[in-house]
């Protein structure tokens, strides 16, 4: 059985060239096509396909929100988001409204047939040269959280610590005893992951906690 396919996308000439050269060797199937969101739900109840191609802009109702109305009316038909361009604050988007696919308009036909036999088999593909933008993203988000984690005189200790100053001087400065100052220090590199004063510094330039400018 072919794999059933909607295509939305705001320009016909793509729609009919995708759909000649999806449909060339006899394995994936074209059920219908649109350059309207409210017609391609309609065509999604009416069909059921088992991918749907689409791009993020379309008329009446952009791609997101035809992607959000099939979740809301539990359509958990696979979703290959086609973009124009590599617009990474729509990439990530996609990717975290649970979108099964994300390519380019630029990448290779090869590859959107591979994405497409993916995610029927249950898989997730995002557009190889558009990963890295994904794992910048995922580390970032990685750093942020251990920060959001420390306590405010943690965070107070950590920028210190980056200037140089001893637990002596620390403890003078916010008139606390040295055990409490080890006793932040401790959960503050646990916290940021780090084995010693020079790595905590380090940590606090590289993510932005410290000036070293000024």
């Amino acid at each position: 059985m072919p794999i059933n396919v909607v295509l939305a996308d705001n320009h016909k000439m793509i729609r009919d060239v995708l759909k000649y050269r999806l449909e060339a060797d006899h394995d994936i199937k074209v059920v219908g096509d649109t350059d309207n969101g409210y017609e391609c739900l309609s065509l999604v109840n009416k069909n059921n396909p088992n991918v749907i191609i689409m791009d993020t802009c379309l008329r009446s109702l952009d791609g997101f929100k035809v992607f959000g109305i099939m979740r809301e009316q539990s359509l958990y038909n696979k979703v290959l988001f086609l973009a124009d361009s590599d617009n990474s604050d729509n990439l990530m988007k996609a990717v975290d409204m649970g979108c099964d696919a994300y390519l380019t308009k630029d990448g290779d036909f090869a590859e959107l047939k591979k994405a497409i036999y993916s995610i029927y088999r249950g898989d997730t593909y995002i557009q190889e040269n558009l990963r890295q933008l994904l794992v910048n993203r995922n580390s970032a988000v990685k750093k942020n959280e251990k920060i959001a984690n420390l306590t405010k005189r943690e965070l107070d200790i950590l920028k210190l610590l980056a200037e140089g100053l001893t637990n002596k001087e620390i403890s003078e400065t916010f008139k606390i005893s040295d055990r409490t100052v080890k006793n932040h220090i401790f959960s503050l590199f646990r916290k940021i992951q780090v084995n010693d004063r020079t790595q905590a510094a380090v940590y606090a330039i590289k993510n932005g906690i410290v000036d070293i400018t000024k």
